[in-house]
């Protein structure tokens, strides 16, 4: 293979990832290559809550400092509350999680009142 061959080569595989990133970044996605080792962690125990269907419509983020997951949002029941701690600790690399998610009151959500 020639150098300008090579050349070549190497500005379009640069060109792949500079448009890959970019394309992530637009979306609001963190490459695994610009993430820290806190920010993929976060990631992947968010995305591992969010496969789980009974957790998919909660909102539930996911902050980690040193394999310390801290878990915030709002959850419909202390099942479901119980579930993503469980799912948040089989993720690999998580030491402990704190819980700091909270259970919507009944007024929180859309059922109707009774009287």
């Amino acid at each position: 293979m020639t150098a300008a061959r090579v050349t070549a080569c190497c500005i379009l595989g640069i060109a792949a990832l500079l448009f890959v990133a970019g394309a992530a970044a637009e979306h609001g996605e963190r490459t695994d290559a610009s993430a820290g080792p806190n920010e993929q962690l976060a990631t992947r125990v968010e995305k591992a809550i969010g496969a789980d269907a009974a957790l998919k419509a909660a909102r539930i983020d996911a902050e980690a400092s040193g394999g310390v997951v801290a878990l915030r949002g709002s959850v419909s029941s202390a099942q479901v509350r119980a579930e993503a701690v469980r799912i948040a600790r089989s993720v690999s690399g998580v030491r402990t999680v704190r819980d700091e998610l909270r259970v919507a009151a009944a007024q929180d959500r859309t059922e109707p009142a009774r009287f």
